[in-house]
């Protein structure tokens, strides 16, 4: 609603269900008439059509331990707005691929939204390094292909491959 009254004409879009919903319904009614839309659950399957179809994601991320959604919406090639904390980190590059603010500071996330819906390049370029940060900083096979070789190295390193055929060492894999 901040934003609105800052003058941005904004859609919010909201994907996914659960016990808060009619406390958020009743929310955006007040502060936001017309201008939010719940989708409820939303397939996995489709959900890049909402994630590509939006400008910004704007996700606090409280608590997040990871955060998948980041990495799906910067893939779509749109930059995020979260807070810094927990892993958040490790998938948004502050600056490159989206904009991180201080736990709970409603003012700087608001600020940092007004930086991406002010400025189109801005917005447009961060979300192109989102795209390209998740290609190839984040896909799965490479990933897998990094952690069996980890795996590897370390029962190799560890002596938990058995040297002999009859030896009583296991090997974990």
């Amino acid at each position: 609603s901040e934003l609105c009254r800052q003058g941005h004409r904004l859609q919010l879009v909201i994907a996914g269900d659960g016990n808060e919903k009619v406390r958020l319904q009743k929310l955006a009614d007040e502060y936001l008439p017309g201008k939010v839309h719940f989708l409820g659950k939303v397939s996995r399957s489709i959900m890049y059509r909402f994630y590509s179809a939006g400008d910004v994601f704007a996700f606090p991320g409280i608590r997040e331990s990871l955060g998948m959604v980041f990495l799906e919406a910067q893939s779509c090639g749109i930059p995020v707005v979260a807070f810094d904390n927990g892993g958040i980190p490790e998938v948004v590059k502050n600056g490159e691929t989206g904009l991180l603010v201080p736990l709970y500071d409603f003012n700087r996330f608001v600020k940092a939204m007004n930086r991406l819906l002010a400025n189109e390049d801005y917005r447009l370029n961060m979300g192109q390094a989102a795209r390209s940060f998740v290609r190839y900083d984040h896909d799965l096979n490479k990933n897998y292909l990094k952690v069996k070789d980890i795996l590897q190295q370390l029962i190799l390193t560890q002596g938990l491959v058995p040297k002999e055929p009859n030896s009583k060492k296991k090997a974990f894999v």
